[in-house]
């Protein structure tokens, strides 16, 4: 759970940097700033400006994370099937 997590996190960290990017260049008000076209210019663009260290900006703070989430996934999940299962009765026709 935690290591898949993990290693999910370090893949797709350059993608999440890029989205974000994305996601708050409209609320930007800074002069001289040309905005990001999509994801490919954005990956680009922070590679070129900023090297390889910009696609894993805020990747120490996500991966404090995953183990906290998978802690908490698999035991939830084992409650709230029961729950479910009792409320709605699962396979009964």
């Amino acid at each position: 759970g935690a290591s898949s997590g993990a290693v999910c996190c370090a893949v797709f960290s350059p993608l999440d940097v890029a989205r974000t990017r994305l996601q708050i260049q409209g609320g930007l008000t800074v002069r001289h700033f040309s905005p990001y076209t999509g994801m490919l210019d954005t990956l680009r663009r922070i590679l070129h400006e900023e090297g390889i260290a910009g696609w894993f900006r805020g990747f120490v703070p996500a991966m404090l994370t995953v183990p906290v989430f998978w802690a908490m996934y698999f035991p939830l999940y084992d409650v709230m099937k029961v729950q479910m299962s009792s409320n709605f009765a699962l396979g009964a026709e």
